[in-house]
């Protein structure tokens, strides 16, 4: 089983268990891979796989935190979401 699978099925299990901190970090992670898809245009390695979640790791504290905010102002563009 590649990583993106056993990502794809742990997300399944965090779903059904409602387990929100789980289920986003796994989201995150594969939007990281998915978006490394198609920075490079072709399926990546299970190499170039480990080397990118391993690259999260280390930076999981600047880097999740900016990935969240885009992923909060593209909600809100998408969702039409205005602040009073």
């Amino acid at each position: 089983m590649k990583i993106d699978e056993k990502i794809q099925a742990d997300i399944a299990v965090a779903m059904k268990d409602r387990d929100e901190h789980r289920l986003t970090t796994l989201q995150m992670m594969k939007w990281a891979l998915k978006n490394k898809v198609i920075e490079k245009r072709e399926e990546l390695t299970d190499a170039e796989e480990t080397q990118l979640l391993t690259t999260l790791i280390k930076h999981r504290g600047s880097w999740w935190m900016r990935l969240r905010r885009t992923a909060d102002r593209s909600w809100r563009r998408r969702s039409g979401w205005r602040s009073k």
